[in-house]
């Protein structure tokens, strides 16, 4: 009777385990687990990437203000609302990265991998973003208030509804970028940018399925 009632209780726990791990998952909750071999640094965390390589990234809300994260593979993570303040992410991968809604603060982002990355009003004002790749990124709503985006390629980047103003553009890369009502007033260097079929109203959209002659 023993046996059967502990044999009972522990596929019961098990089960609620494993409930409230889809719960939370539901929910969008950060993964605990990846956050604690993330601030393990860089050695720890490509050996969990490399155990579990199909497992979705979740750090959403996670506080990894100060950290050091650079030459990291973070592609596909959500960083959506997280505490980014302060993070080193010189050469890190951020590829398809949802980071929307989070806080770089004076945020350091030389040479950043950013293609397709989800900043979608994610607060970049100050950053310094000298040679970042933001390729395809969505960049609706993105707040760059005097950031430096010296020699940044924005090809076919949704820049719509975002805030250039003060920004440093010297060479950066417009290229069928989405400008509409992007504000770029009091922008420095932007007669340096390099500009070319930039859409600046919905009706100019169908540029982007244009071929591509370059």
């Amino acid at each position: 009777m023993k046996q059967t009632l502990s044999l009972f209780s522990l596929l019961f726990i098990c089960f609620f385990s494993f409930s409230t791990g889809l719960l939370a998952q539901e929910e969008g909750e950060m993964d605990e687990q990846q956050y604690r071999m993330l601030k393990k640094g860089k050695k720890y965390w490509d050996a969990y990437r490399k155990n579990f390589p199909d497992k979705a990234i979740n750090l959403s809300g996670a506080d990894l203000s100060g950290m050091d994260l650079s030459n990291m593979d973070l592609s596909g993570a959500n960083l959506s609302e997280a505490d980014l303040r302060g993070v080193n992410f010189y050469e890190t991968v951020l590829e398809e990265a949802n980071l929307s809604g989070a806080d770089f603060g004076e945020f350091n982002g030389k040479v950043a991998e950013l293609r397709r990355t989800n900043l979608k009003n994610a607060d970049l004002s100050m950053a310094d973003l000298t040679g970042a790749r933001l390729r395809k990124a969505n960049c609706e709503g993105t707040n760059f208030t005097g950031a430096s985006l010296v020699g940044v390629n924005l090809e076919k980047t949704n820049l719509e509804g975002a805030s250039l103003r003060e920004t440093d553009m010297e060479n950066t890369t417009f290229y069928r970028t989405i400008l509409i009502k992007c504000d770029m007033t009091d922008a420095e260097n932007l007669e340096t940018a390099k500009m070319e079929e930039v859409i600046r109203k919905k009706e100019d959209m169908y540029i982007l399925d244009q071929p591509d002659y370059r």
